[in-house]
This record gives structure tokens, C-alpha cells and sequence, in this order.
């Protein structure tokens, strides 16, 4: 015979065992929510920097655009450049980067989470520069034309240029150095092509006017006045005010020069927990 005393002994055991396995039970469900929980911040803090990095090809792609300017940058090498785009005196450059500064800082970043600003204003003073190292700066003055210089002691080994325009063309005049350093100019329109191979002296300025039937354009090589100063080696296109030109250049400098970073003059800064950072836009590092 089974006793009650029995019973009540199999019931406190069975009481105690299921107080056990659910306590056991919520301490995994509180450690794996813990870990969990860990896990996903350190996830997205890892993400940030990796966002940043993407705002950044963003904005530079942006800028290119607006700027209508292309960087071949896959085939540019440690002493090649090659740039192509447009150049128009008419069209509102400072306007479109107001607006864009102005939507990226109060519209955009506010909604990507974080604390991003950009400042344009380097872009935005009438020139915009885009930076190669410390030994090349590519300048479009909105009101003059674009300018392609050395910064050091780089030397234009060779200059492929190639200038379209849909002007109503008349001639042109080529005023030349005399030198050993070799350019190539390709000059096209609706109606004519013209090539031109001169040796020129890049220590001296040489030029060659485009005669349009209402005004003139300039392509001027060698010693050339870009932002101020002369500079050697240098190549400079100024179009009429009422004329876009199309361009494509392919210089390629000797020297010890070293054409990374290419940077635009604009900082774009990032604050997340972990990151603080403050840096010219990249368009190549």
C-alpha cells in the first residue's frame, strides 16, 4: 500500500524540478537576447565607416557630374592623367552646387542617421579644384575657362588634346614656341577637323586661337597664368562666353610626381560613435 506521505513527497520533487528547467530556461533566453542584442550593435557600428565611404563615392559622383567632368581614373597611372567633359561660361555651376550643398546638409544627411555635413564653399568661390597628390591640380573657373597644372617639379612629357565644339568655326591662328616637347591638337565640329602636331617650349606660353563668326576661343600651352601664377607645362582651354567646347586630354609628366590621392576641395565630415573624421571628398586614394 502507497502511503500519501509518498505522493507528497513525488509532488515537492516534481514542483522543485520544473522550477529548475524554467529558471535554466530564462537565463538562456535573457543571455542569448544579451548577446544578441551585442551582436547587432557591433554589426552596425562596424557598418558605419563602410557607410561613410559610400556617402563619399556618392558625393563624388555627384560632383563630377555637376562640375561635367569625367576622370578615366582605371587608365590614369602614377604619371598619366587623363580628364574629359565640358566646358560652358554659361551655365550656373554656383547655383547647382548651392542647391546640392544645401539639400545634402538639411534634407539628406539628417535622414541617414549620424552627424554628416558638407561644405562646398571651396567649390563654390568661382574655381572648382580637383587635386592630384601634391604635384597636380585641375582647376574650372566658371568664368574663364579649365586649367590643368603641375604643382612640383612634374615636366608634360607628351599632350594628346582632343576640342569639339558646335561653334560656326572661321580659322585659326597658332602662335608657337619653339621647343622639343611635342603636342598633339585635335579640333572638330559640325562641319570641319583639324589636326595640329607642334613641338612647343613648355617654359614659354603658346596659344592657339579658335576664330568662331561671333567671338574666339583660347587653347594655351606651356607657361601658363592659372589662379595668379605662372606655371610650366601647363595647358589652359578658354572658350567664348556664347560657346560650350568639348574636351578630352591625355598628359602624361615625368618626374618623381605622384598623382594620389585625387581629391575635390570640399570636406565632407562624418561623426558616428566610433568615427570622426574630417576629409577632402575621395575620388581616388
Amino acid at each position: 500500500m502507497i502511503s500519501n506521505n509518498s505522493f507528497s513527497s513525488k509532488g515537492f520533487l516534481f514542483t522543485i524540478s520544473v522550477i529548475l528547467f524554467a529558471s535554466t530556461l530564462v537565463f538562456y533566453v535573457q543571455t542569448y537576447s544579451a548577446t544578441n542584442s551585442l551582436n547587432e550593435r557591433q554589426i552596425i557600428l562596424s557598418e558605419k565607416p563602410v557607410n561613410a565611404l559610400v556617402l563619399n563615392d556618392d558625393i563624388s559622383f555627384d560632383l563630377i557630374r555637376i562640375l561635367g567632368i569625367n576622370l578615366d581614373l582605371n587608365n590614369s597611372d602614377s604619371n598619366r592623367v587623363i580628364i574629359s567633359g565640358d566646358v560652358n561660361l554659361s551655365s550656373n555651376i554656383p547655383g547647382v552646387l548651392t542647391d546640392y550643398e544645401s539639400f545634402l546638409n538639411n534634407d539628406f544627411f539628417p535622414r541617414v542617421g549620424g552627424d554628416q555635413s558638407i561644405d562646398l564653399s571651396n567649390l563654390n568661390d568661382g574655381v572648382g579644384e580637383v587635386f592630384f597628390g601634391n604635384s597636380l591640380e585641375f582647376d574650372y573657373d566658371y568664368s574663364s575657362g579649365i586649367y590643368l597644372y603641375p604643382k612640383d617639379s612634374a615636366v608634360l612629357e607628351s599632350l594628346d588634346l582632343n576640342v569639339h565644339s558646335s561653334g560656326s568655326f572661321l580659322d585659326f591662328d597658332w602662335n608657337g614656341s619653339s621647343g622639343s616637347q611635342q603636342v598633339i591638337i585635335n579640333y572638330s565640329d559640325d562641319s570641319n577637323s583639324i589636326s595640329l602636331v607642334k613641338s612647343v617650349d613648355l617654359n614659354a606660353l603658346s596659344s592657339l586661337k579658335i576664330l568662331y563668326s561671333d567671338c574666339n576661343a583660347f587653347v594655351y600651352f606651356g607657361e601658363v597664368d592659372a589662379s595668379g601664377s605662372d606655371y610650366n607645362s601647363s595647358l589652359s582651354i578658354q572658350p567664348c562666353s556664347s560657346q560650350a567646347i568639348s574636351y578630352s586630354i591625355n598628359a602624361v609628366y615625368s618626374g618623381q610626381s605622384d598623382f594620389v590621392p585625387v581629391l575635390f576641395n570640399s570636406v565632407f565630415s562624418v561623426r558616428y560613435s566610433k568615427v570622426d573624421v574630417n576629409s577632402f571628398v575621395v575620388l581616388r586614394d
